[in-house]
């Protein structure tokens, strides 16, 4: 019984260890002058979207520059 609880006990701590191993793509910084921002937070909602879990290089750096925003800096 004791054993039971351990490994019930555990699954949860080894999940939220894991969860925090797993970080969130940074926006790059784009030159925001002349753009509608309404237009600007979908487009990187879809790039968000469309990453891929495991990409090498930064991805939604590329997505935003394929729709045509100026990359200032790269994340």
């Amino acid at each position: 019984m004791t054993r039971l609880v351990l490994v019930a006990l555990s699954a949860p701590v080894a999940l939220t260890i894991l969860a925090g191993c797993v970080t969130k793509a940074e926006a790059p910084i784009v030159d925001m002058e002349g753009v509608d921002i309404v237009k600007y937070n979908r487009d990187l909602a879809d790039c968000e979207l469309s990453t891929p879990v495991v990409s090498l290089g930064s991805y939604l750096t590329k997505c935003m520059h394929e729709k045509g925003y100026k990359i200032l800096l790269a994340r």
